[in-house]
């Protein structure tokens, strides 16, 4: 690979907008992204108004009669201004010989259009606090990047470490857990409450086998990457207060809200303090190359004129490389993933010295198509291929990026240098093709992504007889569908098998280190318990035992159809399957509804799932095994809450 150095070029406020705070929705926080006729920019709350009659002020000028002529040569009264964009966010400028054959005609049909239907913009999107709390999660790509140290990752781990402890010794804690993480799908809100109904549940079987379980998979997640620090998701902007200049004429290049510094990139976020050194990243993010190094800069102005939300940030793109930094970042929306957590901002500051920033300079390929079903079809195959290899990218990226960790971590008699090298310069093309990947969907560039991930892939020292570091037994996709068709269970167990087989236990790398780390995390407690039959009550009657069988083949039915997306989902975050899951489980919540369960029938069925012999009839009598009774259990519970809980002795205070 032929490296040089080159110029860095940063788009100012690229797809961004600046929205007066009189016209924001009060629902929306720092920014609400608009759409409306081929218009689509990132608006961000600001006092437009109050910096222009400020402006007004300081230079003499009428406040009532100055006008500010706009991109298209339109004079507007300043005080009339409620939202500042750019070029970038008129996409009906690409159609401008449709609108009138020029750009002038084309925003005057465009304004045409906009006010025959009300002047009335979508809100699609706007910016929100990590429904974590004050913490945010990391992915396996963002561990895997860092240049630290084995005894830094335990630091960085250890909040996660502590609260797996936390909810192994703390039952209400448990339950806080429980609920935070119910879903249409799990029983987690069912075993929550019937600790609120008595306190003593904590002791019988059903709590501590599902507590230990419950808790065994949160660390099989953690295993994954998404352990949590201190942080946030936090969309961006650049040079705000510039576009303000800007806009009155001024130089946007004096811009002294946010400067150039060497050896970091200056940002403003109400989020973290000022003067506090961050690290950042934004997602596609496959390489230490891409790690932002940041300081948090308080200005006055900023404070004066923006009514930022805690995730909002600013930065300077005015004499910095943060755009190619972060991977090719915008301000449409683009949000980075910035915590203060001590370590990872040292890894930052290291990766901002020594793993210089790439620049992605693959042009586009001048593709053009025709207006055609069979056009259209190539058009999907491109679209399909660039989200193959989006994942592609990824696994390859992080291969390389543990071989490389691992060549760092041998003595020089043992480390190649020519491996070392490759393994280096295969994370940084990687890290171009995941950004190619991404933006496959909307431009078609000079270069086959997927060929490229198969050419590394190819690499002599790619091939290892055993090629997966420890992590990627938790990390690597298992397909659960082949040529259009789902594969068996058999099938899926096979793969993950072989996944095994490739574990090399002496690759050295981050996220192996993590493994070390939740390998120290003991066991939930599972013995000296109490049979949950002793909590049940035995209510005497005569149930319904026709409508049991029909429940109980309702719920067989939607075991199995569970089974093959949670197959699926365990080894993948996939919103498609989830939500499929999800609409599964409403149908069959409303046909349970729709039976109109009697408090004695709840009675028999949840005794018959529990394994108490309730006297039914042979012919009404059945077994759950052991796979169908936390589905009954759950779809019972939320048929009929309050009948559910009725079938449980009651602590009473």
């Amino acid at each position: 690979m032929e490296r040089k150095e080159t110029d860095v070029k940063n788009t100012l406020w690229d797809g961004m907008a600046l929205i007066d705070d009189s016209v924001m929705p009060d629902w929306c926080n720092g920014m609400a992204l608009l759409r409306n006729h081929f218009f689509k920019a990132c608006a961000f709350r600001t006092h437009i108004q109050k910096f222009i009659y400020d402006y007004c002020v300081a230079n003499n000028i009428d406040y009532e009669t100055y006008k500010i002529k706009d991109m298209f040569g339109v004079n507007h009264l300043a005080k009339n201004i409620k939202l500042i964009t750019t070029d970038n966010a008129t996409k009906f400028k690409k159609f401008s010989d449709l609108m009138g054959g020029d750009f002038g005609s084309a925003y005057k049909y465009w304004c045409e259009r906009v006010m025959a239907d009300g002047n009335i913009f979508g809100i699609v999107k706007t910016d929100h606090p990590s429904k974590l709390g004050s913490v945010q999660q990391l992915s396996y790509q963002m561990i895997n990047t860092l240049p630290c140290t084995k005894e830094d990752m335990e630091k960085i781990a250890q909040t996660s470490v502590d609260y797996v402890n936390l909810l192994k010794s703390d039952n209400n804690e448990f339950v806080k857990f429980l609920r935070k993480n119910a879903t249409a799908v799990n029983h987690y809100e069912m075993l929550a409450d019937l600790y609120d109904w008595n306190n003593d549940f904590k002791n019988s079987k059903m709590w501590k086998v599902d507590k230990s379980k419950i808790i065994s998979q949160y660390v099989n997640r953690l295993r994954r990457g998404k352990i949590t620090v201190n942080g946030d998701n936090l969309t961006v902007c650049g040079n705000p207060y510039a576009l303000l200049l800007y806009t009155v004429g001024e130089d946007w290049n004096n811009d002294p809200t946010l400067l150039p510094r060497d050896g970091v990139i200056e940002v403003y976020t109400k989020r973290f303090e000022d003067g506090e050194y961050l690290c950042g990243i934004r997602n596609p993010h496959n390489s230490s190359n891409n790690l932002g190094y940041f300081k948090n800069v308080k200005h006055p102005l900023m404070d004066k004129y923006f009514e930022f939300s805690n995730n909002i940030m600013a930065v300077n793109c005015i004499h910095t490389d943060v755009q190619a930094r972060m991977n090719g970042e915008d301000f449409d929306s683009d949000f980075n993933f910035v915590t203060n957590q001590p370590q990872m901002v040292e890894a930052a500051r290291v990766a901002y010295r020594d793993y210089p920033t790439v620049v992605n300079e693959v042009p586009e390929s001048g593709i053009s198509y025709n207006n055609t079903m069979a056009e259209y079809a190539k058009m999907d195959s491109k679209m399909q291929s660039a989200q193959k290899a989006i994942g592609g990218s990824s696994d390859t990226a992080q291969l390389s990026q543990s071989y490389y960790w691992s060549e760092l971590a041998k003595s020089p008699e043992e480390a190649s240098d020519d491996d070392k090298q490759q393994y280096y310069e295969n994370t940084v093309i990687l890290a171009v093709a995941a950004q190619l990947a991404i933006d496959g969907c909307k431009k078609v560039y000079s270069v086959d992504v997927n060929d490229d991930i198969r050419r590394i892939r190819s690499q002599q020292c790619m091939k290892k007889k055993k090629d997966f570091p420890r992590f990627m037994k938790w990390t690597h996709e298992i397909p659960v569908t082949k040529n259009g068709k789902e594969r068996t269970q058999e099938e899926i167990k096979e793969d993950r098998r072989k996944v095994k087989r490739r574990i090399d236990d002496t690759i050295i790398c981050p996220m192996n280190w993590l493994q070390d780390c939740l390998d120290n995390i003991q066991g939930a407690e599972r013995t000296d318990f109490v049979e949950t039959k002793e909590f049940f009550i035995n209510m005497p009657g005569k149930a319904d035992n026709r409508q049991m069988s029909k429940i109980r083949k309702i719920v067989e039915n939607y075991d199995g159809y569970t089974r093959r997306l949670l197959g699926y989902l365990s080894d993948n975050d996939d919103d498609d399957a989830m939500d499929l899951l999800i609409l599964k489980t409403k149908e069959v919540y409303e046909s349970l509804t729709g039976l109109k369960i009697s408090r004695l029938t709840m009675n028999r069925l949840v005794g018959l799932t529990l394994g108490i012999d309730m006297g039914i009839k042979n012919e009404y009598k059945y077994v759950l095994t052991s796979k169908y009774i936390r589905k009954m259990l759950a779809l019972l519970y939320s048929s009929n809450k309050n009948y559910f809980l009725e079938c449980f002795r009651k602590k009473h205070a």
